[in-house]
């Protein structure tokens, strides 16, 4: 070493002989404050005192629901690849379609029903928890061809592996919008519009989300052939798929035009089939016209 300060047993070698890693004055550093700790720089840059944070981790949500990492069309086992296993990620399933009815005749005049559009589901997980995971994407019905009725796709579902204790998670073709949370402490995790989405701390739970009328997060509601319905809605669902075309009478021909979807696939026209992924097939506008197919649904996952 070129120097060394002090005397006899006490020399010490100077902060240029040792280098940063090695030593830094309190002096350059600061002495921080309690309950701080030094942070490195990285390889070139100096120690800093942090502060470390002791509350929830803040959600980080995808940048564009539209532009996932991966969309799998069919079933499979989800791996991590070279994700860590604390790295968050979301899975948004969609499940199938329904088929729409078939065009029949009641009292001189065609009623049907459109196909209900897939459920929709999401979980906000790590990498390493869904890691294994195998999954099932669900088809989408087939049109109706003796009756009025729509036909329900099935639901879409994720299976943890038993070493994450074998949870599943599926759609809802019910209507509802399922939201999943295995991993946050927080009691919000994300809002749109005048919406919150609440889940409760580190529960593996599902919330029914209500939203205004016209807007559903789930997949749409048959457009059903019911006499007595004066008023129809026409839903723009964000997460699930639309509902297919419709048609009943009450007093006058009442038409349902096909809903349409944010993320998912819009319903059916009269007789068309669904959009991909999860729209409703349309049901038959015409006497005898064959309902429209439900589309497939899909998995999408996010590295956020």
């Amino acid at each position: 070493m070129a120097k060394l300060i002090g005397t006899g047993a006490n020399q010490v070698p100077t902060n240029a002989d040792l280098g940063k890693l090695a030593y830094q004055d309190a002096i350059a550093n600061g002495t921080g404050t309690a309950g701080q700790v030094l942070q490195s720089g990285g390889a070139t840059g100096s120690p800093a005192w942090a502060t470390i944070n002791t509350g929830p981790p803040t959600v980080v949500f995808p940048s564009n629901w539209a532009s996932p990492t991966n969309t799998y069309t069919s079933s499979g086992t989800w791996s991590k690849g070279s994700l860590a296993d604390e790295d968050f990620v979301w899975a948004y399933l969609v499940g199938g379609g329904g088929g729409g009815g078939h065009g029949e005749q009641v009292n001189s005049t065609v009623y049907v029903d459109g196909g209900i559009g897939g459920g929709a589901m999401l979980l906000y997980t790590t990498a390493g928890i869904l890691d294994g995971a195998s999954y099932s994407i669900a088809a989408g019905a087939a049109g109706n061809t003796s009756n009025k009725e729509t036909i329900a796709g099935a639901n879409s579902t994720i299976t943890l592996t038993s070493g994450q204790g074998g949870t599943s998670y599926t759609t809802n073709n019910t209507l509802n919008f399922n939201l999943y949370n295995t991993s946050v402490e927080t009691t919000t995790i994300g809002s749109y519009g005048n919406l919150v989405i609440n889940t409760a701390p580190e529960d593996n739970i599902s919330n029914t989300i209500s939203v205004p009328t016209g807007t559903k997060f789930g997949g749409g509601p048959a457009h059903l052939t019911n006499q007595n319905q004066s008023v129809l809605f026409t839903f723009h669902c964000i997460f699930g798929g639309g509902a297919g075309y419709g048609q009943n009478h009450n007093g006058s021909n009442r038409f349902f035009t096909e809903d349409t979807s944010e993320y998912a696939g819009n319903g059916g026209s009269s007789g068309a089939n669904g959009t991909y992924p999860g729209g409703g097939g349309g049901g038959g506008g015409t006497l005898n016209q064959n309902g429209g197919a439900g589309a497939n649904g899909n998995l999408r996952v996010y590295h956020v």
